[in-house]
């Protein structure tokens, strides 16, 4: 991809699939100072701070660690159910399922040096949602926006006027499901009052 190869240009060193203790090791050979941990709930497998956090955290405890969050993943999982049992009758999770995702999310920004939401709003919400006599100041959290380097491939002051305009793209990973759960939603609740 064009992302990896502008990644390794700039010296970037990118490894995939690796154990704990390679991960460790990767580290104290090139005596990292800092490891940023994305943090997701896609998939059967364990996050990247379920996998890695606490050995990282024991094994080179100089070591400074961030968590970088897409989502306030608890929230959404409990917007997926409410919705899912309001237009389908069927919940995604039980309530358990989610309260035990929000118990895992909230443990890895605790346990991290510092957290990296793209939102302000997520950042509020993460803090709203620690179980009592459990704080994280402010000041570990920093907002980091998606920004693209590229340039956009068709510049706003080009395109039609909205009343001109028709059709809608949907882009999303469909292996997600809070992506087939939006498109659905889209397609139930907002595409009526279009057409």
């Amino acid at each position: 991809s064009q992302g990896r190869a502008q990644l390794l240009s700039i010296g970037v060193e990118l490894v995939s699939a690796i154990s704990e203790v390679e991960l460790t090791q990767l580290a104290t050979k090139h005596d990292v100072s800092v490891v940023i941990l994305t943090l997701w709930f896609w998939g059967a497998s364990a996050s990247m701070p379920a996998r890695y956090l606490r050995m990282l955290r024991t094994s080179l405890p100089h070591l400074k660690i961030v968590v970088m969050t897409d989502d306030v993943h608890h929230l959404r999982q409990r917007g997926l159910e409410a919705r899912a049992a309001s237009t389908r009758g069927v919940a995604l999770r039980t309530g358990a399922e989610a309260e035990e995702m929000k118990e895992e999310e909230l443990s890895h920004y605790y346990h991290a040096d510092h957290v990296l939401t793209i939102s302000d709003v997520d950042r509020g919400s993460i803090l709203q949602s620690l179980r009592p006599g459990r704080r994280i100041h402010p000041r570990r959290f920093s907002t980091l926006r998606h920004v693209f380097g590229e340039a956009p491939h068709f510049p706003l002051a080009s395109a039609p006027p909205f009343r001109d305009r028709r059709n809608a793209l949907f882009v999303g990973n469909m292996n997600n499901p809070t992506n087939v759960d939006g498109l659905s939603w889209f397609a139930d609740a907002v595409m009526p009052l279009l057409l």
